[in-house]
């Protein structure tokens, strides 16, 4: 860990894009951070899919409970 944080002198960006903020590197944690920052948008839609993935697992026995009670 002694060459922690790995030096980076280019951010490569897509054609077209803004390039992205320059990172944070005064902590490993501000370094993690500044990458969750990155990929908000993949976090944010990976929880809505695993939400809805795992939705019908949770609904189905609570469906058959509701109908054997009655």
């Amino acid at each position: 860990m002694q060459n922690f944080p790995p030096p980076v002198s280019v951010f490569h960006t897509l054609p077209g894009e803004t390039p992205t903020s320059a990172p944070d590197l005064s902590s490993p944690m501000r370094f993690l951070l500044w990458h969750l920052r990155q990929q908000a948008p993949v976090i944010a839609s990976a929880t809505l899919v695993g939400i809805l993935w795992q939705l019908p697992l949770t609904v189905g026995p609570w469906l058959v409970g509701r109908a054997v009670d009655r």
